[in-house]
């Protein structure tokens, strides 16, 4: 690249993010981590500016405005997230300090394609900061978070399932938070700690001011590649143990379970659905129903709905009328959103939202907030959640270890940083 680096281990790639951090107010890291899969366009990409280019409230979300400017910006990067309450119309404040919509044309990229090539814009920042090892803080091994516990969540489970009794939903994620306070946090240490006990194909980190996301996502929203439109909802969750023979039997049992089957199942047809409302009649088809995909402490059911976009068409429609997305909702959408509403103890902000970008080809790549650490670097005020989706047929303990099982790897990083 002409003499420009091009950071080839994620080492390298998070000390270029430190310099950035003393110049920009937006920083945004999205790290695939090698996972093989056929719909990515890119290995990584580091986009970074000072100028947003939509930015609402949540008291002003209007789609029209990003379809608007995203066209106008059409052949350059575009990197963004969404906020769950933006498309929930279920408006609270942030307490984090995201706002409900977010995107910017960056000032400074850098990447690389699968296909190897690499990309470049803006001059490197030369204020090279080496960390201080003996200002770092000490990692806090008996950090506590709070949590509504075990008992309320049964209870609130119970409230749940006589939805469920009397018809008025079919499925929800109903979801947890966990809060505490960390005014002493290395952002990147703690990113990279989390990426070496869960790395994911949608890992990231984005800095909106004092606001960050360290994310550790394995699930994409949707993406664009020409005309063609990719979901893929994740329902169904086992443990991997790190013995071949017994991830192996899990992930059988995973696969064949008709309770797991079902809520994933669920949630494909909503997404059909939603997607029919934006994109070509006939031809929104399920490629793969639930796969069986292996990660770091986990296995998931993952299954991909494709379809093709209308001729002319840029995406943000298919993005609005399938957001909030359905793994992260319930069936029907609204009905289940309004009663997790009810249940929840915390207003969700950017977890369940999504980050991505458009580039200058005007595809997209977008994933599903979750599995991720929220902090706030003026307050110290730090959250992280996990949900699942509650059925007819949910256990309530089962479903409240799901939970515990997803955090595990963030409750372990931050007691290690």
């Amino acid at each position: 690249m002409n003499g420009v680096p091009i950071y080839k281990t994620i080492e390298e790639r998070v000390e270029l993010l430190r310099r950035l951090n003393a110049h920009y107010s937006f920083v945004f890291y999205l790290e695939s981590n090698e996972y093989s899969d056929a719909f990515g366009k890119y290995e990584w990409l580091i986009f970074a500016g000072n100028e947003p280019g939509v930015q609402q409230s949540s008291s002003e979300v209007s789609w029209d405005v990003l379809s608007n400017w995203s066209e106008t910006n059409a052949g350059t990067f575009r990197a963004g997230f969404i906020t769950y309450e933006a498309g929930s119309g279920q408006i609270d404040k942030d307490s984090i300090g995201f706002p409900a919509m977010f995107f910017f044309e960056p000032e400074f990229i850098r990447g690389k394609k699968r296909n190897g090539t690499y990309i470049s814009k803006g001059a490197e920042p030369n204020n090279l900061q080496k960390e201080d090892k003996s200002q770092a803080p000490l990692p806090d091994n008996n950090m506590s978070f709070d949590s509504i516990g075990k008992n309320a969540y049964l209870d609130r489970f119970e409230q749940i399932r006589a939805h469920l009794q009397r018809g008025n939903i079919y499925e929800v994620n109903f979801c947890q938070a966990f809060e505490g306070n960390r005014k002493q946090l290395d952002p990147f240490n703690t990113w990279m700690r989390l990426n070496q006990l869960s790395p994911a194909p949608f890992s990231c980190i984005v800095k909106h001011g004092d606001a960050w996301v360290l994310g550790a996502s394995p699930e994409r929203f949707l993406c664009k590649r020409q005309h063609d439109i990719v979901s893929q909802p994740i329902k169904g969750t086992t443990k991997r143990t790190g013995d071949p023979a017994e991830d192996f039997e899990l992930g059988q049992k995973l696969e064949s379970s008709e309770k797991e089957r079902r809520e994933n199942i669920m949630i494909v047809d909503l997404v059909r659905n939603d997607l029919s409302a934006s994109l070509l009649p006939g031809s929104v088809h399920v490629q793969e129903l639930c796969g069986v995909y292996p990660f770091a402490k986990v296995q998931h059911l993952i299954s991909t709905i494709c379809g093709k976009l209308p001729e002319g068409s840029q995406g943000v429609k298919t993005i609005q009328k399938a957001f909030p997305m359905g793994s992260m909702t319930g069936a029907p959408k609204q009905k289940a959103m309004e009663i997790a509403k009810e249940q929840e103890t915390f207003s969700r902000g950017i977890y369940s939202g999504t980050i991505g970008f458009f580039d200058p080809d005007n595809d997209f790549d977008f994933s599903v907030v979750i599995r991720s650490i929220f902090w706030n670097q003026a307050s110290g005020q730090i959250r992280f959640a996990a949900g699942s989706a509650i059925t007819i047929g949910a256990e309530p303990s089962a479903e409240y270890d799901e939970c515990m099982l997803k955090a595990e790897s963030i409750i372990e990083c931050l007691q290690d940083v």
